[in-house]
């Protein structure tokens, strides 16, 4: 793997879309109309950690789904 494309689930099927260029820890948003995506700074784990006391968690990946402001017009 030389880390050019990523794995995403939508509707139960897999999709592949390019790794993003944004070395620091985010997550998307991904249009459901024009496959856009934009990127989320704040990370959901920074709430969660508690829910998992016991559990060694070695990774996680967060994507919301939705229409971009220029789809959803």
């Amino acid at each position: 793997e030389i880390g050019v494309l990523e794995q995403t689930e939508l509707n139960g099927e897999k999709h592949f879309r390019f790794t993003c260029s944004i070395m620091e820890h985010h997550h998307h948003f991904i249009c459901l109309d024009c496959g856009g995506t934009k990127e989320i700074t704040s990370c959901p784990m920074d709430f969660m950690n508690k829910d998992f006391n016991g559990y060694e968690v070695t990774g996680h990946k967060f994507e919301i789904y939705g229409r971009c402001p220029k789809c959803a017009k």
